[in-house]
Formats: C-alpha cells, structure tokens, sequence
C-alpha cells in the first residue's frame, strides 16, 4: 500500500509561455485550495529558466510545490508529445484522474482534485 495518499498535479510548462505564467499564478494566489496536493511543475528547460520562473511567480515559497527539470527524450518516452502548458491530474491512489491541454482554468483544477 502506497505510503503517500496525495493527489498529484503535474504541469508541464516553459518559462516564457504566457499562457504558463497566467498558471503559476492563478495557482500562487489561490494556494490554499491545493494545499492538501502535490504540484511538479516540469520543463526541459535550463535549471536556471526553472529556478527564476519558481522565484518570479513565487512556487518556491509553497512547500507543496516542486519545480523539476526533466529532459525531453524522457518526457516523450514518459508522456507523449505535450505542448505547454499541458496538466495531468492523479487521485489519491496515483491513478490518472483527469488531463487538461493548455491553460486550465483553477476553478477546472480545483473541481479536479475535489472529486
């Protein structure tokens, strides 16, 4: 039995994709309804373009996010082809629950993990 019973949100995103930056900070103002989620936001970018996108939108400041770098050949094998932004959403059980292409309403992620 899993020892971690969080939902999950991956989002997949680039640091200089507007529709990403709305994301980050929709999801940065309405904090306290993914508190009880972990959030990977992913690129394939430079660290340093990972590192000032969580600095400039403030994701480094909420412990339940993670901004990690993945390179482009795993995230093809592990994904598929994904534009940015594209968002996976798993229930509790680590099950895909829920997939959003582009930018996702919060209301529309906030319904996701409330299901």
């Amino acid at each position: 039995e899993p020892y971690n019973k969080t939902i999950i949100i991956i989002i997949f995103f680039g640091s200089t994709c507007d529709h990403c930056q709305r994301q980050a900070n929709a999801i940065y103002k309405q904090q306290k309804a993914f508190i009880n989620t972990q959030i990977y936001m992913v690129s394939t970018e430079t660290l340093a373009n990972i590192t000032w996108f969580g600095k400039y939108y403030q994701l480094d400041k909420l412990p339940n996010v993670m901004l990690l770098q993945l390179p482009k050949e795993q995230l093809f094998q592990t994904f598929g082809s994904v534009s940015v932004p594209h968002i996976f959403v798993y229930d509790a059980q680590q099950r895909p629950s829920r997939e959003f292409k582009g930018e996702t309403p919060t209301d529309s992620l906030i319904n996701a993990i409330n299901l």
